[in-house]
């Protein structure tokens, strides 16, 4: 035989072999695709969908299946709106709110309005973030920088101006059941507490009693309660729903909360933040001796007249830094603070401030870097509209690219550490995966997904996505099943 054909063929043999050998799944990869396959036939998902991408440190796709398919994230769409944020706005973006006057200061006496000016900032009158001044501290800080100004009276009003950000503050797709809660509160141009109150209820001393409003905290000036609210057993917890529109005063209450305390309180969204703020504020400074002749107002109530840079600053207050707020954001899933987020994303791209344009700048942002968005169907920045769906391959390319951008540090410690923070603390808790998965959960009705990265055996970071929709049972019981398949991951 010829000796050069000879080694012709033994060239494509060894190549063969190899590419064989190569072919073959390792055995972390084939343990990887039968958990998959088994969660994806499992009776709980008879019905049901799951979308899964596991992708490399170098972008490579390690394993998908279904993940082009649009699922609902729920929140874990907050990594797609706090990356966008971080890197449109940066790391360092700071909300800011006004307090400003109009007209004349002659002899003490303000012949004019006080206005709050919203910024938009989600984080206004909350202590969640240290240093962060709560709501009672804000307003007495405001009333000390009225003061300064030389204010002893004002003939005119305190006005809460929330036009910022347009009037509908609820995300279209968002349902009736949520946004009468506190975790339905939406992104109005003024925010104060997190747009949230509490209901408090004495409950009966059987089960089945009726349960009586005692007082609201803050109190809500006009608010009016239907309460249908019962008495539950002992420990059974919070049961019970607001029902309730923006800008409305009439709320609806039912479900049960639990006998055998002396109180129990359940958390509401605020129907009018702007208006709440001006009316805190008009009080603090009546409880400081300065009268104010008119009722407060916001602009929900009337267009303001009169040239808004005729206005003079008298101070101004900034938020935490955007760092500090996503990482709030992610850890805590805080639905109001990423609809401002997608919000403020418009403003800054000077579209007006609405859910609507904050998507078009998200998907704007990412088709340029060079993601295909087909398939991204958003209604929110949050995730709570049941109808925003996206492809869990997409999530990878997001969670890659932010990996090597250089607000990786700050995006990767806004996660939740599966076995040890927030809303993973006790995900995969004694297995592999603890301390080595940085992600982000989400839940909704039938659905749970998981989003984030897996540390690498080379200490690198690999972007995993699992979204299921349409399971049958309990979420307890799907997520024995998610657990399993992210500790294989830790096998990379």
């Amino acid at each position: 035989m010829n000796r050069n054909y000879l080694k012709v063929i033994l060239f494509f043999f060894f190549f063969s072999v190899l590419y064989a050998v190569n072919a073959q799944d390792s055995p972390a990869l084939t343990k990887l695709k039968d958990e998959v396959k088994k969660i994806s036939n499992d009776p709980l998902l008879k019905y049901g969908q799951v979308g899964f991408s596991f992708r490399s440190n170098e972008a490579k796709i390690i394993f998908e299946s279904n993940a082009d398919k649009s699922l609902i994230p729920a929140s874990n769409l907050k990594l797609l709106t706090t990356a966008t944020a971080l890197k449109v706005l940066g790391q360092d973006y700071k909300f800011e709110t006004s307090i400003a006057y109009d007209g004349e200061i002659i002899n003490g006496v303000l012949t004019g309005n006080i206005y709050i000016e919203g910024g938009g900032d989600p984080t206004l009158g909350s202590d969640r973030i240290p240093g962060n001044p709560e709501v009672n501290q804000l307003m007495i800080s405001w009333v000390d920088k009225i003061k300064s100004a030389g204010i002893k009276k004002i003939a005119g009003k305190i006005i809460g101006d929330q036009t910022i950000f347009d009037k509908n503050v609820i995300p279209n797709q968002w349902i009736w059941t949520d946004i009468g809660n506190y975790y339905g509160a939406g992104a109005s141009g003024l925010n104060i507490n997190e747009n949230l109150y509490k209901i408090y209820f004495k409950p009966g001393k059987l089960i089945g009693d009726s349960a009586s409003v005692i007082r609201t905290e803050p109190f809500i000036p006009f608010l009016s309660f239907d309460n249908a609210v019962k008495t539950g057993a002992i420990g059974s917890g919070d049961n019970a729903y607001i029902y309730g529109s923006p800008y409305t005063n009439y709320r609806y209450l039912s479900g049960t909360i639990p006998m055998g305390v002396p109180e129990f309180s359940i958390k509401g969204s605020v129907p009018d933040p702007a208006y709440l703020i001006a009316c805190l504020l008009y009080n603090s400074l009546k409880d400081n001796g300065i009268v104010v002749d008119n009722a407060p107002e916001n602009t929900s109530d009337n267009i303001i007249s009169g040239n808004i840079s005729s206005r003079k600053i008298i101070h101004t207050h900034q938020s935490p830094a955007l760092k500090e707020i996503i990482k709030y954001t992610n850890v805590y899933s805080i639905n109001l603070y990423a609809e401002a987020l997608l919000k403020i994303l418009a403003v800054k791209k000077g579209l007006p401030g609405t859910s609507e344009n904050g998507v078009k700048t998200i998907t704007d942002y990412w088709t340029l870097q060079g993601m295909d968005v087909k398939g991204m169907f958003l209604y929110d920045g949050s995730g709570l509209s049941p109808r925003t769906s996206i492809r869990a391959t997409q999530l990878t390319k997001l969670m890659h690219y932010m990996s090597k951008d250089s607000s990786f540090a700050v995006f990767l410690q806004s996660l939740p550490v599966a076995g040890q923070s927030g809303t993973i603390s006790k995900f995969c808790k004694g297995t592999k995966a603890e301390n080595n998965v940085s992600a982000k959960s989400g839940s909704l009705t039938r659905v749970i997904c998981f989003t984030g990265y897996v540390k690498a055996k080379n200490g690198s970071y690999n972007s995993f996505s699992i979204l299921i929709n349409n399971f049958e049972g309990t979420t307890s019981q799907v997520i024995p099943k998610i657990e399993k398949i992210v500790v294989l991951l830790t096998e990379f």
